[in-house]
């Protein structure tokens, strides 16, 4: 197999991502991309191939069971899902591994399977013209279990236990990989306090030169598209969780505080892209890796690169809103819907 290496390397990484070819290959573009091509770091995921469009076709639905997966493999059954609540103390784990083993883990967005979307994804989905085929059947399992929920939308999957992890350790994850499970997904921010202006849009993805892009049927004309950015909304260990985790990208590293015997790690409310109180939420397949860091690693100065702090929308990001929203609606003609839709996805308001 020859290949053109005249490409610049950011070109070259995502040309044999996307092509999905030899694992020699694979492998290469991965040191690329690594090296500083200029590609998004989830294109490296391990499921990237099992995941990505072959030409002229549709990007594959990678059902939970299906599809080669690196280390161990927790699906998303009524036994591993916890809808609406976060594993405990006391909860039973999933699956037990030693650390610095390698997990993979399938989570299930809420979208698609709530009581006012009809709890019903084949008939929700199929509204916008996706096949029984092609919707989750771990979702459609969900769905019709009967489950109460009363804590809030979010799935999540789980827990890992990890074994010599004690309170007072630290649990390092790498976050290894964050692949697409449907092409499909719902911007949405009314589970965020959308209030008056509350969103929950539809929106396909499609496979393009730069990679895998959201867009809002009804704007497309506009060029209404967005790259994705795909990580988990939440990421905890039973009595500490991460919610909203922006930047917790493929190559991010989170350090945790084991509160219980077996730290029992666990994730869900998995987002395609997000931006505040946005988001594109659909279903990803996510690798991590697992690793406790005893009394005499973890103190807080060698663990903790940075500290995020969160606030409310201060004046001048509400006029950065209004701005944008303002320009889209009275330049663009995009409906003021569809503009919160799209900055949702797309926007960076900083």
């Amino acid at each position: 197999m020859t290949h053109d290496w005249m490409q610049p390397a950011g070109e070259e990484a995502l040309s044999l991502i996307e092509r999905g070819i030899e694992r020699r290959d694979f492998e290469r573009a991965s040191a690329l991309v690594g090296a500083g091509a200029v590609a998004p770091g989830w294109l490296t995921s391990p499921q990237i191939i099992a995941a990505a469009a072959g030409p002229g076709r549709d990007a594959p639905v990678l059902q939970s069971g299906t599809g080669k997966v690196e280390g161990r493999y927790l699906r998303s059954t009524g036994e591993t899902v916890h809808w609406g609540s976060l594993p405990g103390e006391d909860s039973i784990p999933a699956a037990t591994v030693a650390s610095g083993a390698m997990v993979t883990i399938d989570t299930i967005s809420h979208e698609g399977i709530l009581e006012d979307q009809g709890r019903d994804p084949v008939a929700y989905f199929g509204r916008y013209g996706i096949g029984r085929e092609r919707v989750l059947k771990d979702a459609v399992a969900l769905a019709a279990s009967g489950r109460e929920h009363g804590g809030g939308p979010s799935v999540v999957t789980g827990p890992i236990a990890v074994r010599g992890a004690n309170p007072g350790d630290i649990l390092r994850v790498d976050v290894l990989g964050l692949v697409p499970r449907a092409p499909y997904g719902v911007v949405s921010n009314r589970h965020a306090g959308g209030n008056a202006h509350a969103v929950s849009l539809f929106t396909p993805v499609r496979k393009a030169d730069d990679g895998y892009r959201g867009y809002l049927p009804a704007a497309r004309q506009l060029r209404a598209e967005f790259p994705l950015d795909p990580y988990m909304g939440i990421i905890g260990v039973a009595g500490d969780a991460l919610t909203y985790s922006d930047g917790l990208g493929v190559g991010s590293s989170l350090y945790l505080p084991v509160r219980v015997p077996g730290a029992k790690f666990f994730t869900g409310d998995p987002h395609y892209v997000r931006e505040g109180a946005f988001a594109l939420e659909a279903p990803l397949r996510a690798t991590f890796r697992l690793t406790v860091l005893d009394r005499g690693e973890a103190s807080e100065r060698s663990v903790a690169d940075y500290w995020v702090a969160r606030a409310p929308l201060d004046e001048k990001l509400r006029r950065s809103l209004r701005d944008s929203l303002a320009y889209l609606g009275d330049e663009l003609g995009m409906p003021r819907a569809l503009a919160f839709a799209h900055l949702a996805a797309a926007g960076r308001l900083l």
